[in-house]
């Protein structure tokens, strides 16, 4: 698979800079995950999931932390927010 080219949108980067500030276990789970799913967004570890009934699919970056994310084609996908597990509930 090619590598996948990441989108940003307004709300995830408010959120992901509310998500690590001042947290380097967050920062560091968080930048290791994203490394992992440009060079292999169908690595086991990432658990890559769609949301039913919804165009979202989340990311998981551990056991209660999510990145939201809509593929904008087959290689690029937009990065839509950041946060707890829960947060699926609003798309």
């Amino acid at each position: 698979m090619s590598r996948v080219t990441i989108e940003y949108s307004r709300k995830f980067l408010e959120n992901r800079k509310k998500f690590v500030k001042n947290n380097r276990a967050r920062f560091k789970y968080y930048s290791k995950t994203v490394r992992l799913f440009l060079n292999n967004p169908k690595h086991p570890s990432l658990s890559l999931e769609k949301l039913s009934h919804s165009p979202f699919w989340t990311l998981r970056l551990n056991r209660s932390d999510r990145i939201f994310l809509i593929w904008t084609s087959k290689t690029s996908v937009l990065f839509f927010d950041i946060g707890k597990h829960d947060k699926y509930r609003q798309f």
